[in-house]
């Protein structure tokens, strides 16, 4: 009996020593990885410029790669697109063509579209949207104005809108959401890309009038803070290529606020 009971004293021991043992391990382990996430160097998410692109270029280093979508069929039938997009190397690529003097560069957003590419029925190639590396944040089709039939092709659908920028605008070294895009608008194989607006953070906008028009909401580009900031409307004419402000939404907006501040 006495041997028992020595022997669960020394279990008790035991048992005393090694469960703090694994529970300070445990807790140096969530510890150092807590510590670890603040030291974490996250891929970049969005086209890489500047110094970091210029010192890749001089070192023969690649950082990013292309990537594509699948083919995706145009709302009207007429053709296909095709997104294009980027990844970012974990490990730098040693790139040859740019030791051997090639100067054929791209670096895109992981997250957002860069370019588009658009094909015929038969899925040749017709064009590419852009010629240069660009951020495309958003992408809008022309919708049908009408119901009808699936199979009949709605006149109106002609225009695809996007917002584009082509600048590194925060200087931060990334081409991503984050910079000052603009609205543009082409036709449905990516012909006849027109800038639209300049200068105006776009807050919102869509086709109506049976596709013949584009509503917009925005605010105006600066350094205000952005509670301050007034939302505006425009609405731009396809056909006539015209953006009218729509200055009596805000009189009336004006007229409202007048009535607050009484």
């Amino acid at each position: 009996m006495l041997s028992q009971n020595k022997f669960i004293r020394v279990l008790f021991i035991i048992n005393g020593l090694i469960i703090p043992v694994f529970v300070l391990i445990f807790l140096g382990i969530m510890v150092n990885e807590w510590i670890g996430s603040f030291n974490q160097n996250p891929e970049p998410t969005g086209i890489i410029v500047g110094e970091e692109l210029d010192s890749a270029k001089n070192n023969n280093l690649i950082l990013q790669g292309i990537e594509y979508g699948d083919p995706k069929m145009l709302p009207d039938s007429s053709g296909n697109y095709m997104e294009v997009f980027v990844k970012t190397y974990q490990k730098s690529r040693y790139n040859r063509k740019m030791a051997e003097g090639s100067s054929a560069w791209e670096y895109h957003s992981d997250h957002l579209t860069l370019n588009l590419m658009f094909f015929d029925k038969e899925y040749h190639f017709v064009r590419r949207l852009l010629s240069k590396k660009a951020s495309i944040y958003r992408i809008q089709f022309a919708k049908p104005s009408l119901p009808g039939p699936q199979n009949e092709i709605d006149s109106t659908i002609q225009n695809i809108l996007y917002l584009i920028a082509f600048e590194d605008s925060n200087k931060d070294g990334l081409l991503d959401s984050y910079d000052d895009h603009d609205l543009f608008i082409s036709d449905f194989d990516g012909e006849n890309l027109k800038k639209i607006t300049n200068n105006i953070e776009i807050e919102n906008f869509y086709f109506q009038n049976r596709n013949s028009e584009v509503f917009i909401s925005y605010k105006e580009r600066s350094d205000e803070r952005e509670e301050y900031k007034r939302l505006k409307f425009a609405l731009y004419n396809i056909e006539r290529n015209s953006l009218k402000k729509l200055d009596h939404i805000e009189k009336a907006m004006d007229e409202l606020e007048v009535l607050l501040s009484h």
